[in-house]
């Protein structure tokens, strides 16, 4: 009588595309950006390591990526092409408010494909995600925006993350919120709470 042997092979889950796509993005914030403010001059000393993420970002399948890979993908990339566009302009800008066209340029490639700063942010990132807290993560070069983190984000963290990003924006009196009381004209005290603009812009997304 013979015996048959089953043999069961285990075939091991495909790491995330790109796993290691954004570590030289991490590797330029964590050397230059400190505290949420960016320094350009040092940093454009390394815009060639920019220009090399960029290229890998043009070549990435977005579809290929996990949910969770394809937000931290359009954030970095957001952040990653918002500051290209400071640095083309280094040294000499004061403000992203300088250059024309700023959010409408369609020139920044991904998945082999050109958008504008304006396109991501409208029509993929809000359209794509249901994710509210991705307004605390994007860096738009302005004071009174959320702060840059001096990190990637990537797609087994991208919770954390943006939940630090949104605690971290939220308790920040000079832009994120503040409460206020002063005395009235007649009597009493006038209470008051003040948020940021970025709630009354995307009060469908936030909730606020």
């Amino acid at each position: 009588m013979g015996v048959t042997f089953v043999v069961a092979v285990l075939i091991a889950a495909p790491p995330e595309p790109a796993a290691d796509l954004h570590a030289p993005f991490h590797r330029l914030l964590v050397a230059h950006v400190k505290d949420g403010a960016v320094e350009y001059r040092a940093f454009k000393d390394r815009e060639g390591e920019l220009d090399a993420y960029r290229a890998a970002l043009a070549g990435v399948d977005p579809a290929a990526l996990s949910q969770n890979g394809r937000l931290a993908l359009w954030i970095n990339a957001y952040n990653a092409f918002t500051l290209k566009l400071i640095l083309e302009r280094c040294p000499g800008i004061k403000s992203i408010k300088e250059i024309s066209g700023r959010w409408t340029q369609v020139r920044w490639v991904v998945g082999g494909k050109k958008r504008s700063l304006g396109q991501i942010e409208h029509e993929i990132r809000r359209k794509e995600f249901q994710e509210p807290r991705i307004h605390f993560a994007i860096a738009c070069a302005s004071k009174s925006c959320p702060i840059l983190l001096s990190e990637a984000h990537e797609a087994q963290t991208i919770n954390e993350q943006l939940a630090r990003a949104a605690r971290g924006f939220l308790a920040d009196p000079r832009n994120g919120s503040r409460a206020e009381s002063e005395p009235r004209l007649l009597y009493g005290t006038n209470h008051g709470v003040y948020l940021s603009s970025i709630f009354k812009r995307f009060e469908a997304v936030t909730g606020a």
